[in-house]
This record gives structure tokens, sequence and C-alpha cells, in this order.
């Protein structure tokens, strides 16, 4: 996939992979230098900010970070499957998150701008401080409250009636291996608010403009 080898060749040129062509590099490698080697990716470009926030406000932060970081690792676990007709592809809300097009602390100043005078939360040097995250969560989470229940959350049992036991085992064991966390009813959010720059957050953006 083209996506799969624009990481690979990214991850290799920013040093959380090895130098070779993209093709010799597997995707559980590539997932690895993500979100699970000691200098992850996603660590390293997407940092919490919670600093100088009341206690309420760090905790619905601290619960949509591990939120999202859970519906990645559900990803990873579903796109490396051994069982193949449980695979699925990541999608491309998360391969923005691999490819650091989501707004971070280290994209353009301009586009740090954008963001952070769209969430009224403007400062002189244009750092995303912990209160234009918590305003980007904000933002975010009244567009993932409109979405539909399916297209946000999924049942694990559920999905699984239709394999044999032998495979479930399996595939919970997979959810274990990539650390997936699933609630005491097995369902889990595979689509999250977030507090960091996504295209969703500066669509709202340009519609708050245009009203």
């Amino acid at each position: 996939m083209l996506a799969s080898y624009n990481i690979k060749i990214k991850y290799s040129q920013d040093g959380y992979l090895p130098n070779y062509p993209p093709h010799l590099i597997s995707d559980e490698e590539m997932f690895e230098a993500f979100l699970y080697s000691e200098y992850a990716y996603f660590y390293d470009t997407y940092e919490l900010k919670t600093d100088n926030l009341d206690s309420k406000d760090q905790q619905s932060l601290e619960s949509c970070y591990f939120t999202l970081i859970n519906a990645f690792k559900y990803y990873i676990a579903r796109n490396v499957s051994v069982i193949e007709s449980w695979r699925c592809e990541i999608p491309d809300w998360m391969h923005s998150y691999m490819l650091g097009e989501v707004i971070n602390d280290y994209s353009i100043q301009a586009d740090r701008h954008y963001l952070l005078v769209g969430l009224n939360t403007d400062n002189i040097e244009d750092i995303i401080t912990p209160k234009a995250q918590l305003a980007c969560f904000n933002m975010s989470r009244r567009y993932v409250n409109k979405l539909n229940k399916s297209l946000k959350e999924v049942s694990i049992p559920t999905l699984l009636t239709k394999y044999s036991a032998e495979d479930q085992e399996i595939i919970y064991k997979e959810f274990e291996k990539w650390g997936v966390t699933l609630r005491n009813d097995g369902k889990l959010i595979n689509r999250p608010p977030t507090m960091f720059g996504e295209p969703h957050v500066i669509k709202l953006i340009r519609l708050n403009e245009v009203g």
C-alpha cells in the first residue's frame, strides 16, 4: 500500500527505522516504530499537555489520549492479524498521524497559527498549549458525538460471533500482544475525539469562519 511505503520511507529518513528500502521493512516493524519502540514516532510527535489545567480537564484529556492510542492499537492488531478475514485497513485518519500530517508542535508555523486562532488560543510564539489541546478536544468531541454509534464504537464479542472458538482465541491473544484494552462489555471506541489538529478539526474551524 502506498501509504505504508511513504510511512516506512519517512521513518527511515527520520531515524525510527533502519535505512532499508520500504519493501524490506515489515508492517509490524513500521507499527513498532510508530507506537511501541522506546523512541516511538507518535510519542515524540504528539505530546499530551495538561499543565495548569484543573483536575477535571486533565482527566478528560488523559482519558482521550488513552482512548486515541487504544484505537491505534486496535487497528494495528487487526491489520497484521494472522486471521485473514479479520484483517482491516488502517483508516485514513490514523494514517494522517503516522505521516505527521495532523497539526502538532513540529508542524509549520502557519499551520499551528491557523489552528490556534481557530481555537481562540493564539499566542505570540504559536505554541500549542494545554488550553489549546483542551479547546481542540472539545471541538473534536462535538464532531465525534454526531457520528453514528456504529462508526465510533465496536463490540468485539459481536464481531467475533462468526469466528470459530480457535480463531477467537487467536484474535484475543493478538489483542493482548498489541496492548488493546476492552471494556468489561467487550466494546471499545475505534473513532475517538482528539486534542490534536486532525483534518476534521480544521474543517470545523473553516465552517466557523464561514458562519
